[in-house]
């Protein structure tokens, strides 16, 4: 026999009353528990101790010890976990069951019986600041600015149960207590809960071995919006029995946090960072507390102590940006050179930039941080080497906003053309790290390239360099990333060579409204060739949402169809290659499946490929190409079933890999009815009159589309041409009408 680990809920015990005793139910286990002597209440605690009750190993039936049990508390070992689809089940050698499970009329039979008074014992809260609008992604950068904005974090007191419940049902988060109206690191007042953001180097399972590791063991725990069990992201949530109010304290334990969990993202040092929800909980264990005195004593480690971060680092690590000492330790002063700052960003000023970032140190006591030094000349920090376009963004939007600007806390305005009288710009981090610089008075938001230029009143390319000189980044590119950026780039000027309207004039004349899409489609994927980038038979893979593609292109945000026919007419005609999925490797189609079902989405997003072009290539698109034109082809007609009445299920194939099972199916019974009555119209007019007006057969839009589906197949099956009249053809064919429609006549 043994002390039971767990009341398991899906069992109904029931116990016989030792004497005359109204019986207390428990819903939360569904038992009835009958106190006496033996049972003991910890009200410390406010937990209840069952050590009557036991489990026979042989039988498997549970008793009531006898009266002459002694009565101990032992406390619990650490518990183990076991990670089974995404939920943490712990298990503990003795279990206890809080004081919250028992009903109004049950606790008056304990009373009776013990002669306690439970009326002054209260579920355990938390203090935190909490938005409980339900989010099911993660809630935009404009979101967030409203959120913060309009003050819809609101402090509340909470139960760490309810509070897991909010965060794992889409809900936002502070787990510090902010003045009213507060949302920057000057208002904070006091933290009871900390939490930790798990995005890369580690997995659930291995996060909470850890956590028994350190004994240091969190509340709960849920995935974030972007997790998936390829890349497992999450955080964990630690609780305090009470609040602490001393900054220095405060910062002490999220440094040794964030030391005792290096791989958990470190831009989570701010004390008014904000927490998105996510989608389920991974661990529950309400009851545990962090002994923050213990924490520090074993993992605090002054910010100067620890090797200096370069944006090099930052690079190689995605998950952890630089962190400003200055501002972890003393968020509310602003640095002393913060105008100056200023003043040389508005001059681009790269000397003075650099010895006011680099040549000032910070040294470390327990209230605050105190510069001891100032070096004159600024030092050159660590080269970073860049290996394409897009990792130089990359590098420049990791860079620390605040130590680049010197703002920390809330500022005026320092946007040329608003006369900000009072404090109203702030800076925070957007949930992947990027650092924004936001003024609440104007509206008007910047990453760290855009304030530059608003300062400074310079270009992109002045702005972009400015900041590279400072941080010293280079921008070095491999002999194969040359190679295969200069293939793309060559095929955006052969477009508009003339020895490609020579070649191909049906394909240039074909193209020429919407030639300039498919150049800033080239162009941009130019700069996102990498030395390891994924390769399908030789050529690079490229993907990208329709809204970026619409973006790229300058194409109507609400035009998503002129994009999909765009796309068709350059796949149709060999400019574009959509690779089948089937293709895929196996690592790009899983995360292709991915995406589409975080959106909701009924299809994968399309990969595409670009050929080098030339005769070899072209040769076939040009004869495609004059089809079209001598069929007054238009773009609206563009559709799946246009190509497979006109060229195929094969071709079909290759312009919508996507839809390869509804190709087999052909047409629709509905669509070619309507072709049917289209090409009796026809014949009706030539019949009589030897040819026939366009207008004259189309009678709704329904039919106009049909018609745009089924000119090419029409024309080739009857030997009929579509041409647009002109005075020749009025005068042969004795047409009156007015203007010059398009006319279907019998081919010669």
């Amino acid at each position: 026999m043994g002390t039971i680990l767990l009341l398991e809920k899906q069992k109904n015990i029931r116990k016989k009353p030792p004497h005359n005793e109204e019986p207390i139910h428990i819903p939360e286990n569904n038992i009835d528990f009958y106190p006496d002597k033996n049972n003991s209440f910890n009200i410390n605690t406010h937990k209840i101790i069952l050590e009557n009750i036991i489990e026979d190993n042989d039988s498997g039936v549970r008793k009531r010890t006898s009266d002459n049990i002694p009565q101990q508390t032992k406390p619990p070992p650490q518990p183990s976990f076991k990670y089974v689809n995404h939920k943490i089940i712990s298990s503990y050698e003795n279990a206890s069951i809080n004081i919250k499970g028992l009903s109004t009329n049950n606790s008056e039979a304990y009373k009776k019986s013990n002669n306690i008074s439970l009326e002054n014992i209260e579920p355990f809260k938390l203090s935190v600041m909490l938005d409980r609008t339900r989010h099911t992604q993660k809630p935009t950068s404009k979101q967030t600015a409203y959120m913060v904005k309009h003050h819809l974090m609101k402090a509340t007191s909470i139960t760490p149960q309810e509070l897991a419940y909010e965060l794992s049902n889409g809900a936002t988060f502070r787990p510090a207590l902010l003045n009213d109206f507060g949302a920057n690191d000057t208002d904070w007042i006091s933290n009871q809960v900390f939490a930790l953001d798990f995005d890369h180097g580690i997995t659930i399972p291995e996060a909470l071995n850890k956590c028994v590791e350190l004994n240091i063991l969190p509340s709960f725990g849920y995935t974030s919006f972007s997790h998936t069990e390829a890349e497992h992201k999450f955080r964990l949530v630690f609780a305090l029995n009470e609040s602490i109010t001393d900054i220095c304290q405060r910062d002490k334990l999220q440094n040794a946090l964030c030391n005792a969990f290096e791989e958990s993202d470190q831009v989570t040092k701010n004390p008014s960072r904000l927490f998105y929800g996510g989608r389920s909980l991974i661990y529950e264990g309400y009851e545990n507390r962090i002994d923050p005195d213990h924490i520090i004593k074993c993992y605090f480690i002054p910010d100067e102590l620890k090797p200096v971060k370069t944006v090099k680092q930052i690079k190689q690590h995605p998950n952890k940006t630089n962190s400003n000492t200055f501002a972890a330790a003393k968020a509310n002063q602003h640095d002393s050179n913060h105008l100056l700052k200023i003043e040389a960003i508005r001059r681009l000023n790269v000397s003075d930039m650099r010895a006011l970032i680099f040549g000032r140190v910070f040294s470390h006591s327990d209230k605050e941080y105190k510069e001891y030094s100032f070096i004159t000349v600024g030092k050159t920090p660590q080269p970073i080497i860049c290996r394409n376009q897009m990792e130089v963004y990359y590098a420049i939007n990791q860079i620390d906003l605040n130590e680049f600007t010197g703002i920390y806390g809330k500022v005026t305005c320092v946007l040329p053309g608003h006369d900000d009288n009072t404090p109203s710009a702030v800076i925070w981090n957007t949930d992947d790290g990027t650092p924004i610089y936001h003024c609440f008075g104007c509206g008007k938001s910047r990453t760290i390239i855009s304030l530059v230029e608003a300062v400074a009143r310079c270009s992109t390319r002045k702005a972009i360099n400015f900041i590279k000189s400072i941080y010293n980044i280079t921008f070095e590119l491999t002999d194969k990333i040359k190679k295969r950026q200069q293939e793309l780039i060559d095929n955006a000027n052969y477009l508009d060579r003339d020895d490609f309207k020579i070649t191909f004039p049906y394909l240039s004349k074909v193209i020429r409204t919407r030639k300039h899409h498919l150049q800033s489609l080239l162009l941009h994927f130019s700069q996102y060739v990498t030395e390891d980038g994924i390769e399908l038979n030789g050529k690079i893979l490229f993907w990208g949402s329709y809204p970026k593609l619409i973006e790229i292109c300058r194409i109507n945000p609400n035009s998503v169809k002129s994009m999909a026919q765009t796309l068709t007419l350059f796949t149709l005609l060999s400019l574009l290659i959509k690779v089948p999925h089937v293709e895929l490797p196996d690592m790009i189609l899983n995360k292709a499946k991915h995406i589409a079902a975080k959106n909701s989405l009924k299809k994968m997003v399309n990969f595409y490929q670009f050929p080098q072009y030339g005769y070899m290539t072209l040769h076939e698109a040009e004869e495609i190409a004059k089809d079209m034109v001598e069929n007054n082809f238009s773009i609206t007609g563009s559709s799946r079933e246009f190509v497979i009445r006109t060229w195929g299920v094969e071709l079909a194939d290759k312009v919508f890999p996507q839809y390869v099972y509804e190709n087999k199916r052909g047409t629709s019974e509905r669509s070619d009815e309507k072709t049917r009555v289209l090409i009796k119209r026809i014949f009706e007019r030539i019949n009589t009159k030897g040819y026939c007006l366009v207008n004259e057969i189309i009678s709704s839009k329904a039919m106009y589309e049909q018609w745009k589906r089924s000119i090419t197949e029409v024309c080739n099956s009857y030997g009929l041409k579509t041409l647009r009249l002109n005075k020749e053809l009025k005068s042969r064919y004795k047409i009156e009408c007015d203007g010059y429609p398009s006319v279907i006549i019998k081919g010669e």
